[in-house]
């Protein structure tokens, strides 16, 4: 898996993230954790740079009132 592959959307991204926690609480191999832990990391950036982005835009939107 591309570590940097953007998700398609918000709620892919959080369903990844759900699936790589589920993972992440069982047993994994060594590299496998460190690889999973990874696109976590850049999927919560990404998370974080939507709800920004939204937030941004929803500002716009009411001060346009």
């Amino acid at each position: 898996m591309d570590q940097q592959a953007t998700p398609p959307s918000y709620e892919a991204a959080l369903l990844e993230l759900q699936q790589i926690l589920e993972a992440i609480e069982g047993q994994l191999p060594l590299e496998e954790l460190n690889a999973k832990s990874r696109r976590a990391q850049f999927l919560l950036q990404y998370c974080q740079q939507r709800l920004r982005h939204i937030e941004e835009e929803q500002n716009n939107i009411y001060e346009e009132d």
